[in-house]
């Protein structure tokens, strides 16, 4: 059994905050550094709760937080993997 999406009427009101929109993230994305990166990833709900929950209790955005926590455990890693080697 398909369904089908009824049409919905235009709405001129909402065309023209969608487009405000549209020019704001447009000139957001222009002023951006050429150097800056996104990263996009999928968690599973209970490890971003997990996360969340952290994030809050330091007090910080979980974004921020994921990226202050991945800055760190790569810097850990390439301490330890600077010592190994120079241990040898």
């Amino acid at each position: 059994m398909s369904r089908r999406m009824k049409p919905v009427p235009p709405d001129p009101e909402l065309e023209a905050e969608l487009e405000a929109m549209e020019d704001q993230t447009e000139r957001e994305l222009a002023q951006r550094s050429a150097d800056e990166a996104r990263v996009n990833f999928r968690w599973g709900r209970e490890q971003l709760d997990f996360v969340r929950r952290a994030a809050s209790v330091m007090g910080v955005p979980y974004q921020t937080y994921i990226k202050q926590a991945a800055f760190r455990q790569a810097a850990e890693d390439l301490q330890i993997v600077k010592a190994a080697g120079s241990r040898g």
